[in-house]
């Protein structure tokens, strides 16, 4: 025990050298002097269900107040696992978001069964983070995300408060509260991270929150501009993993606003998209994903709806080799894109198969519009168009396009606010209704892309409705 300290920071300094496999052998032999013994497993996805299966035993019919007032830990073996627990989950978190499951259910389990320390808000918060990964479970989620801030209003001078409010704020709160507060607490946990030295967790904490400036629909100028001078401080702390994280966002802001060759293509200035993937397949199937992911979602942008369809499905099976991956916000992001190319193919090849995948999407989001409909009732709205559009059921079509572009303009979702207007104006095109109505949809989506930065996107619109 009295090697502890001595232990984490050998571990921390593997971790920011970005030595993450040597921090986890070491780790993991390290927890095994500790009575822990974590291996690792061909199927991890059912190692994963039954840990969190152990953890609801545990839990049971408690109330929020039993699980708060649980004493504290005595035994200084199960206090030396948890906080060695807490560094290698924390840093799994991208890597091997797999491990960074089993890690985190371990020590919310030792929690409950031998009582809190300062590292349990980790464990607690995780584990909602993992009721909304594994079960949709987006009530439970924020309860236990709630239980983990209060546990460290507990601990004083917690030191573990970064990585959990990036796991409360940047995971959890999105699914229930506007995003705006989000950000606002993911800026404090970098400050955190800063001020107590924690580079690593400070460089995760602006991840976690220009992914969700990005969701947001701020100003692609200012994001890209406020993403150079990350990738700029994250090079000068060696964290070249999280400046990976960031490069396809600055890309995709390049290409929007009109600084690359090919506007869906995340190849540019800031990083080419066929060697990036070279690069992180295998070693980050999180960021594969998203490169996919924001491919598609450009190519749709465009109207290369083909494009689009292949790269959705790329995504869709990467993402399905592990069950814990980057989830919470963008996993709905996904969900709400890909619905939409598959209308779009659904149009397109009158495919059965398409049509299934895309009212898949509107029942997966009704539930997240539900609990937060500041950030996903437009999305709804746009997709039930879309689907109404299908349908030719052409009055609730025009109603729910409406509402879609309100409500996206209402929350500051610019362009949402945009992409419904012009996809209104395609809908009132195909329905030969006066043209003057679909000038003007095709006018506000203009002008709304104009006030978001895109200014490829916009000249795209005038070119293709020849406004």
């Amino acid at each position: 025990l009295d090697k502890l300290k001595m232990y984490i920071i050998s571990i921390e300094a593997l971790l920011a050298q970005c030595k993450t496999h040597e921090a986890k052998k070491h780790g993991l032999q390290i927890l095994s002097f500790f009575g822990e013994s974590i291996g690792t497993f061909s199927d991890m996805k059912s190692v994963i269900i039954v840990e969190l299966v152990k953890a609801k035993q545990l839990i049971g019919r408690k109330s929020d107040a039993d699980l708060i007032v649980v004493n504290e830990i005595y035994d200084e073996q199960k206090i030396a696992a948890e906080r060695i627990m807490h560094v290698l989950a924390s840093a799994f978190f991208f890597v091997e978001p797999d491990m960074f499951g089993l890690l985190a259910l371990r020590m919310l389990q030792t929690s409950l069964r031998y009582g809190v320390c300062s590292e349990s808000a980790f464990g607690f918060a995780a584990y909602g983070f993992l009721m909304i990964k594994v079960f949709d479970d987006i009530k439970n989620a924020d309860r236990f995300g709630e239980i983990a801030m209060h546990l460290l209003k507990i601990f004083t001078a917690n030191k573990c408060s970064c990585e959990v409010i990036i796991i409360v704020y940047g995971l959890i709160k999105p699914l229930v509260e506007h995003l705006h507060k989000c950000t606002k607490m993911l800026e404090y946990s970098y400050e955190l991270g800063m001020q107590s030295g924690k580079i690593y967790f400070a460089m995760m904490s602006l991840v976690q929150q220009y992914r969700i400036r990005f969701l947001m629909g701020e100003n692609l100028v200012t994001i890209e501009k406020k993403l150079m001078a990350s990738d700029e401080e994250m090079m000068e702390h060696r964290q070249e993993m999280f400046r990976l994280s960031i490069l396809p966002l600055r890309q995709a802001c390049q290409n929007l606003i009109g600084h690359s060759d090919d506007p869906e293509e995340l190849t540019g200035e800031v990083m080419n998209e066929e060697q990036f993937l070279l690069k992180v397949r295998g070693r980050n199937k999180t960021l594969v994903a998203l490169v996919y992911h924001l491919h598609s979602w450009l190519s749709y942008m465009f109207g290369s709806y083909e494009s689009a369809s292949r790269y959705a499905k790329e995504r869709q099976a990467t993402s399905s080799t592990e069950l814990v991956l980057f989830g919470g916000l963008f996993r709905r992001r996904y969900v709400f894109v890909e619905g939409l190319i598959a209308f779009a193919m659904a149009h397109k090849t009158d495919a059965t198969e398409w049509k299934i995948a895309a009212n898949e999407s509107i029942k997966l989001l009704k539930n997240n519009a539900a609990h937060a409909p500041s950030n996903f009732q437009h999305m709804l709205l746009l997709l039930q168009a879309e689907s109404a559009f299908l349908a030719k059921n052409n009055g609730d079509a025009a109603i729910y396009y409406d509402g879609a572009i309100e409500i996206a303009a209402e929350n500051g979702y610019v362009q949402d606010e945009a992409l419904a207007s012009e996809r209104a104006g395609i809908f009132h095109c195909s329905t030969q209704d006066n043209d003057q109505i679909a000038r003007g949809y095709f006018l506000k989506a203009y002008n709304a892309y104009q006030k978001w930065s895109a200014y490829r996107k916009a000249d795209h619109i005038c070119k293709q409705y020849s406004l």
